[in-house]
């Protein structure tokens, strides 16, 4: 039987999505006086961060809702970002703290990340959430996968029990596999993690799970396939 490729329209479901979401901040606004804030922090000049940073503001504009972006030079003590954070935490004008990643050289990316109050860490990735989230309690989800789901969600099929594979550069563990989680957690099936230099798949390919990390074409010790599934256990 042949199968034939889907195209999901992202565009129209971002529509519908800030739509919805410009809605619910009006009615916030008029029903409890309130006007959700978000704090975007950036530290140094990268190209692709400071894109990512301007669309952000685009957006929480066109939804209504208050944005504050901080520029910060690449020079900075990590001591001045963690107090920079603090300050936001307590900030009754701020529901939301992004820090945008990757950070400079010399900063320890999990000691920042920590920093944020878990109920304004809107990237989903302290401990904390993290945690919430694997047990399907609610929390601020990791905005990749679960723009996933949505778009599986909004395509209308069913993927229940399937397997996906995720593929990635970074070398970091709480951003993957935050990822991963949620896609499992959230649909019941299994997720492995694929990364590598190579265009294609073949040495230097690794293909990760939950408990382990194996190069292509060795055998893991649990004798199982060679990226493990992580056990759904909820839905958040």
């Amino acid at each position: 039987m042949e199968r034939r490729a889907k195209l999901i329209d992202g565009k129209q479901l971002a529509a519908n999505l800030r739509g919805e979401i410009a809605a619910g901040v009006a009615a916030l606004k008029a029903e409890k006086g309130v006007t959700p804030g978000l704090a975007v922090i950036l530290v140094g000049d990268n190209p692709a961060s400071v894109s990512y940073v301007t669309a952000k503001e685009k957006a929480c504009a066109e939804a209504g809702m208050y944005s504050r972006e901080i520029r910060m030079p690449a020079t900075i003590a990590e001591s001045e970002l963690l107090d920079k954070i603090a300050a936001l935490n307590a900030d009754p004008a701020i529901h939301g703290i992004l820090v945008q990643l990757p950070l400079p050289k010399g900063f320890d990316e999990k000691k920042v990340i920590r920093a944020i109050a878990p109920e304004k860490d809107v990237d989903g990735f302290t401990p904390i959430n993290v945690g919430k989230m694997l047990i399907g309690e609610p929390c601020f989800l990791p905005c990749t996968p679960h723009g996933i789901i949505k778009l599986i969600e909004f395509s209308g099929m069913d993927v229940r029990g399937k397997h996906a594979a995720q593929g990635d550069e970074r070398d970091g563990d709480a951003v993957p596999y935050g990822h991963a989680g949620h896609l499992e957690v959230h649909e019941g099936g299994g997720c492995r993690r694929c990364r590598g230099g190579a265009s294609e798949y073949g040495d230097g390919r690794h293909a990760e799970g939950g408990s382990g990390r194996h190069r292509r074409g060795r055998q893991p010790r649990s004798g199982r396939d060679e990226a493990e599934r992580i056990p759904a256990r909820g839905r958040c």
